[in-house]
């Protein structure tokens, strides 16, 4: 009996190793069907007063079913010491412009990290953007609890 259940051991833990990968890995968003920037990302009010962040990429994905996208915020940080986070904005809702472009806005939303999991620490306020003549801007307020309300904007050229 024990050598049975020696020899079915390491199925065992495969299964219970590939659920725990599932869930510690995401699946990484697709850049080739989402519109990719690269720009400045700019945290007023933060310690230091202003924290300016260059070549910051982030991605968005258009749903034109529901009319909603997802932005995908790639090693961003709030001051010189944190490290970077994958932050993800789910379901903003858009319209597109008469002139083609794409006008986004969300009044509260809590953004999700690389993992799946919520940031419920720093809900995004405001949220208001464009996407137009290969421009990406968007301006926010990350309500921080422990660093109350942190102002951000990030303007960018669309690959």
């Amino acid at each position: 009996m024990k050598k049975i259940l020696l020899l079915f051991l390491p199925f065992l833990l495969l299964a219970c190793q590939s659920k725990e990968s599932d869930v510690e890995n995401p699946p990484v968003v697709s850049v080739s069907d989402s519109i990719v920037t690269v720009g400045s990302f700019v945290v007023s009010g933060g310690t230091p007063q202003e924290f300016t962040q260059d070549e910051v990429e982030i991605a968005a994905k258009l749903d034109e079913a529901t009319r909603t996208l997802t932005l995908y915020l790639f090693a961003v940080s709030f001051s010189e010491r944190m490290p970077g986070l994958d932050m993800i904005f789910p379901n903003v809702e858009y319209v597109r412009g008469e002139d083609g472009g794409i006008l986004f806005q969300s009044e509260h939303l809590i953004p999700l990290l690389k993992t799946g999991n919520a940031y419920p620490d720093c809900p995004v306020e405001n949220l208001t953007g464009s996407i137009a003549d290969e421009q990406f801007r968007f301006q926010l307020d990350f309500a921080h609890v422990r660093y109350g309300m942190l102002p951000a904007a990030y303007e960018g050229v669309v690959k």
